[in-house]
């Protein structure tokens, strides 16, 4: 049985609304945190939606309905989670486009940021370039030799006295074991040297 895909649409985000029937409970992101990563990647996550009583509401990510107003985009990506595609043209006024998500890639470029609780001393950034270099850029390589021309050490930059620091770095989409072993070294790091506090603006939670 093969599974249709999800339909996306492209809406003016002035027509989205917050209805405090469904209140903000996903304490997973920190908001100034995924604010900055929004604007570094120019890119909001698609927001979840109902058409209810000829309006369109957010039912799921908020925050980021919130942060794309405050970075000034006009339109959004939506998933009717319920209501029809009429209903939703309807509470536009036909001001929609059906899109899709662009087609999966197995290694794509990626922007990667980390948020620590007190600033790296230099020391401490030397050792977090090399976690870095070695996640990215050896590990990688071993595990997928035929992509080593496409992979190059990530420029790491430090910012805000040094509690944050942002990279592109060459991620493997379905290589799971991969993001396994960056997620633990970064965890090390975590425990043994500042504690993180996000990554990519969600709370840092080793699980």
């Amino acid at each position: 049985m093969t599974t249709q895909p999800v339909k996306i649409f492209l809406i003016p985000l002035d027509r989205i609304r917050l209805n405090d029937s469904f209140p903000d409970r996903d304490d997973s992101y920190i908001y100034d945190h995924l604010s900055y990563y929004c604007s570094l990647c120019n890119r909001i996550s698609t927001i979840v939606v109902r058409v209810i009583g000829g309006s369109v509401v957010s039912v799921r990510n908020h925050k980021h309905v919130k942060i794309a107003a405050e970075l000034g985009f006009k339109k959004v990506k939506v998933i009717l989670e319920s209501g029809t595609e009429e209903e939703l043209l309807n509470a536009c006024d036909q001001l929609v486009e059906v899109t899709t998500e662009p087609e999966i890639q197995r290694f794509y470029l990626k922007w990667h940021v980390l948020v620590f609780e007190k600033g790296l001393t230099q020391v401490q950034q030397g050792l977090f370039k090399k976690i870095v270099e070695r996640c990215f850029v050896d590990e990688f390589v071993a595990r997928h030799p035929g992509e080593a021309g496409n992979v190059h050490p990530p420029k790491l930059v430090f910012s805000s006295k040094d509690t944050r620091v942002e990279f592109q770095g060459m991620v493997p989409m379905f290589d799971h074991p991969w993001g396994a072993m960056l997620r633990g070294s970064i965890e090390e790091f975590n425990r043994n040297e500042v504690s993180v506090l996000s990554m990519n603006g969600l709370r840092w939670r080793f699980e």
